[in-house]
């Protein structure tokens, strides 16, 4: 699920991430959640800190720097804010050998996909954190998505018409004039989403994974399409549990063509609140309940992130109950500030903070 991941508070580490959505659970403190996925041709990694090694005695007195004569002109007069969005396909132009100008986009024109076309497709193992191959079968297509079965699961052609039928008659429609649309025609130049059912395992119900978005020279296991993976084996398309997972990812979806950089907690947050514009319950709320002392701006990597999800819920329902509507969402999402920043302009014309509004 997530996109970004929070590495501290109020701060966003830039990866193209999964943001993917963990299974409803009782057991709250060994509760699924996000992980990082799949191999990189870019290395994550940061330099390790290294000790400076002490001077001894008689070590030569070290020059001194020649002062400016107005040493203030020599410094920045302020610092950027904000850190730059992480640009993956740029990364891969310095970094990995991809040709300096490369296209971001496919140069092939896009076929339309036929029922019973078969395709590979990259999918994330979270438990592992690898990628692994599966073959999937088109069974559907509606006038703007693609859905896909792995071979290993028997899914009807019934179920999934009547997943996309809700979701082109109702989800679409209010996702589109609230949050805005996915990268369209995107990366393959296809108006269409591919929806892909496998079996996800690690209590993982679904997940948006943004390196799809690149060409594969940029990323190796890029799928190069606009694409949505929803666990067949745990939900059966078009009922309510399924289509809250697949509204919660599409948002992702949404909110990355808009905002590659956006910290978790708004991320996640603003995923429940697509549920609950479409007409269903967000799910964790009452987990967040249990345990209100959990923080709202931090997101955990590890068990117990579930409560993190009923606290960015709550908050984010009271932002737009007070402060705005849901004709207001496009115009939070589409801020380039992050964090606390962006809800920080969100509420600027209301003569408001987020430190008074959260107090």
């Amino acid at each position: 699920m997530t996109m970004p991941i929070i590495a501290s508070c109020g701060q966003a580490v830039k990866h193209p991430t999964p943001t993917a959505m963990p299974l409803p659970t009782d057991e709250t403190a060994e509760s699924p959640t996000p992980a990082t996925a799949g191999a990189s041709p870019i290395s994550d990694s940061r330099p390790t800190a290294t000790d400076v090694p002490t001077a001894p005695e008689a070590a030569t007195p070290v020059p001194q720097p020649t002062a400016f004569a107005n040493p203030s002109a020599a410094l920045p007069r302020s610092l950027p804010h904000e850190l730059p969005e992480r640009d993956l396909h740029a990364l891969a132009e310095r970094l990995a050998g991809v040709p300096k100008g490369s296209r971001r986009t496919l140069d092939a024109v896009p076929i339309e996909e036929q029922v019973g076309d078969q395709q590979q497709f990259f999918v994330v193992d979270i438990d592992t954190d690898t990628t692994y191959v599966v073959d999937a079968t088109l069974q559907v297509v509606s006038p703007n998505a693609y859905w896909y079965v792995d071979e290993a699961l028997d899914i009807s052609d019934e179920d999934l018409q009547l997943a996309a039928s809700e979701y082109e008659n109702s989800i679409r429609p209010r996702m589109l004039e609230a949050f805005g649309d996915v990268w369209n025609p995107g990366v393959d130049g296809d108006p269409r989403l591919t929806v892909l059912h496998s079996d996800l395992g690690g209590g993982l119900a679904g997940y948006f994974d943004s390196r799809n978005e690149f060409p594969r020279p940029t990323h190796p296991h890029s799928n190069e399409r606009e694409m949505l993976f929803m666990d067949g084996a745990a939900f059966r398309p078009g009922t309510p549990g399924y289509m809250k997972v697949l509204t919660h990812e599409l948002q992702h979806a949404i909110h990355w063509a808009h905002d590659q950089g956006e910290e978790a907690w708004i991320n996640e947050g603003l995923s429940e609140v697509a549920t609950e514009l479409v007409g269903y319950s967000p799910t964790f709320i009452e987990v967040f309940l249990s345990r209100p002392q959990t923080q709202l701006t931090f997101w955990v990597e590890g068990a117990g992130s579930i409560p993190h999800y009923g606290a960015a819920t709550l908050f984010m329902l009271y932002l737009l109950e007070h402060y705005g509507d849901s004709g207001s969402l496009h115009e939070l999402i589409a801020n380039p500030a992050d964090g606390v920043e962006g809800i920080n302009d969100f509420l600027r014309p209301h003569g408001m903070t987020f430190d008074e509004v959260y107090a």
